[in-house]
């Protein structure tokens, strides 16, 4: 997932476990964590949205468990 604040500042977010994987130095701390919470809170219809729009490659995470899948399908 992509973020950004204000046009000045990105971030990208891990759909699988919301951590930050980038961000520029300027992306206020807060909103950052804000973001992150977001996307978990968010996380199943992130992934059903991502599996709809990818061609063939399906994203599975069994949140009981802490376990994710990547695996390809046609």
């Amino acid at each position: 997932m992509h973020a950004s604040h204000q046009n000045e500042a990105s971030a990208s977010i891990s759909l699988m476990d919301s951590s930050v994987l980038e961000s520029s130095p300027r992306f206020p701390k807060k909103r950052l964590r804000t973001a992150c919470r977001w996307v978990k809170d968010n996380q199943q219809d992130l992934l059903e949205r991502w599996n709809d729009l990818t061609d063939g490659i399906r994203v599975d995470i069994d949140v009981r468990r802490g376990k994710s899948r990547l695996f390809y399908t046609r």
